[in-house]
């Protein structure tokens, strides 16, 4: 079977591909990883047609399969990709094989894309139908109230990876008491700043005013410094501007993250923003609380103040 995994949301197909190792029966002598960002997919097709030596299936999943979508990196190496259509015609029933992309989209134009679609089983991973009920698996076997759990997700994020890590970290603190409690979360967990700025861009976005003023002011009450929110917005914008234009280059995700030395998840956070904003709009902001920071160090405007006013001309 040729499977093809498709999608932003790299937590949920993780668990994907872990359901087929499990109900497969793939042992570690059994399966096979390739990158195809460094690996020659002609090598990887020859490993795909060879009989298992251990008599039952084996597993081969195959990272960064860019032959599926529009990428123009030149960096990327040039791939044999009639080699996989004869596969999809002939596939080794012993042999698992899975495509992994971390995009949004496929390029349906592609021959490979629509013989894929045709002979493999093809399935999208960008929306989470129920996030609240996969966050309350991971604390499984342990105990947490529905409040307690969104009052978790709010403070951590919306990355799974990281809010499952999260809730390892608590039932590890745990231990053989199995109910946790909000007191637990505060002082387990770390809380994602990230959640709230980019609630604040959101808002930002939307030409929200009020919202933007109420992200503002929660911000303020959690302790968070003016200057450094401004820091932070800043990041923010510069961040979604030097993604947009990576990205018009052809830079991939993980591209995009070596070139700006930074993590994925601000790199899939800017991607998922970028539409939104022209390139003049983004330099405009980041123009202006330029400016703010010079009038707050420079006591022309209180600090306080400076955010609310860059808010309001927006």
């Amino acid at each position: 079977m040729v499977y093809i995994f498709y999608g932003i949301n790299d937590f949920i197909i993780k668990k994907e591909i872990e359901n087929i190792k499990q109900k497969e029966q793939i042992d570690s002598v059994s399966f096979e990883r390739y990158d195809l960002e460094n690996s020659n997919l002609s090598e990887i097709m020859m490993h795909a047609d060879e009989m298992n030596l251990f008599g039952n299936k084996k597993m081969i999943l195959v990272d960064n399969s860019y032959i599926f979508t529009g990428s123009t990196n030149k960096k990327l190496p040039e791939q044999n990709t009639s080699i996989l259509e004869n596969y999809l015609n002939h596939p080794n029933p012993d042999t698992i094989l899975i495509f992994v992309i971390l995009k949004d989209k496929l390029d349906e134009r592609k021959k490979i894309v629509k013989i894929a679609k045709d002979k493999g089983y093809l399935k999208e991973y960008n929306k989470v139908d129920d996030k609240e009920k996969i966050v309350f698996n991971m604390f499984k076997p342990y105990q947490i109230d529905k409040k307690d759990l969104l009052f978790f997700i709010d403070r951590v994020g919306d990355n799974l990876s990281i809010l499952e890590q999260e809730a390892n970290k608590i039932k590890l603190y745990k231990d053989k008491d199995l109910i946790i409690t909000r007191e637990d979360i505060i002082n387990l967990t770390s809380k994602n700043i990230d959640t709230d700025i980019f609630n604040l861009i959101e808002n930002i976005i939307t030409s929200n005013k009020k919202a933007s003023i109420e992200s503002y002011h929660e911000m303020l009450k959690l302790g968070e410094e003016p200057i450094m929110i401004l820091i932070m917005l800043a990041n923010q914008f510069r961040m979604i501007y030097q993604v947009k234009q990576l990205y018009k280059k052809g830079y991939s995700e993980k591209d995009i993250s070596k070139e700006l030395k930074v993590h994925w998840y601000p790199v899939r956070k800017a991607l998922s923003k970028m539409q939104t904003f022209d390139d003049k709009k983004l330099l405009h902001y980041l123009y202006q609380l330029s400016n703010l920071d010079i009038q707050i160090k420079t006591g022309k405007l209180e600090k306080e103040l400076a955010l609310e006013l860059f808010i309001l001309q927006i």
